[in-house]
C-alpha cells in the first residue's frame, strides 16, 4: 500500500479553508440524493476541503485518513478523525470516497467491511477516474489519472459490479 505520510508530506499542505466548486457541487448533490443533513464520513479526507465545507453547510462530520497532512488540516477546521472501526459508533447516514477507490489493494474487501459499519439505508458516495474514458481511451499511458498510486482502474459496469458484490445497492 501507499505510504501516505511520505505521499502527503506536510510541506504540500495548503491549510486554507476553502470551499471549492467542487465541495459545493459534491455537497448540492449529496443533498439533492438524500433530502437533508445527518452524519457524514468523510474517507480519505484528504487536506480536509470537502469535509469541512460539509460541517460548514451543517452535517455532523468525522473524517478518515492516516496522513500528517490530513490530521493538521483536520485540527485546523475542528474536524474530528476517527478510526474505521468507530464508523459504526458515530453511524453516519453518508459516506464519502473521493478519489480513494482507485488506492486500494483490495477495493473489494474494503467495501465489504465498510457496509457492515453501516446501518441498512446509509448512503455511499464514490468518485473514481473513469478508465473508459474518452481522455483515457485516447491515450491511457499519458492520462491524468494513471498514476502509480492507482492500483485500480474503474469504469461505471466495474465499480457497479464492485459495489453489488461488497452488498451496497446501486441506485
Amino acid at each position: 500500500m501507499i505510504d501516505y505520510k511520505e505521499y502527503w508530506s506536510t510541506d504540500k499542505v495548503a491549510l486554507a479553508n476553502i470551499k471549492s466548486d467542487v465541495d459545493n457541487d459534491r455537497l448540492k448533490f449529496i443533498a439533492k440524493c438524500v433530502g437533508h443533513t445527518s452524519k457524514l464520513v468523510d474517507i480519505g479526507c484528504g487536506q480536509a476541503h470537502f469535509v469541512a465545507a460539509a460541517k460548514d453547510e451543517c452535517w455532523a462530520v468525522r473524517a478518515i485518513d492516516p496522513s500528517d497532512v490530513s490530521k493538521i488540516a483536520c485540527k485546523k477546521n475542528n474536524i474530528d478523525m476517527i478510526e474505521f472501526e468507530q464508523i459504526k459508533d458515530f453511524n453516519p447516514f453518508v459516506i464519502t470516497m473521493w478519489h480513494l477507490i482507485e488506492h486500494f489493494e483490495d477495493p473489494l474487501d474494503y467495501l465489504r467491511k465498510l457496509n457492515k459499519q453501516v446501518d441498512v439505508g446509509a448512503w455511499l458516495f464514490i468518485e473514481t477516474p473513469n478508465k473508459d474514458s474518452r481522455d483515457a481511451r485516447k491515450d491511457f499511458e499519458h492520462w491524468w489519472y494513471n498514476q502509480k498510486e492507482h492500483l485500480f482502474y474503474f469504469n461505471p459496469q466495474i465499480i457497479k459490479a464492485t459495489l453489488e458484490d461488497a452488498g451496497w445497492k446501486v441506485i
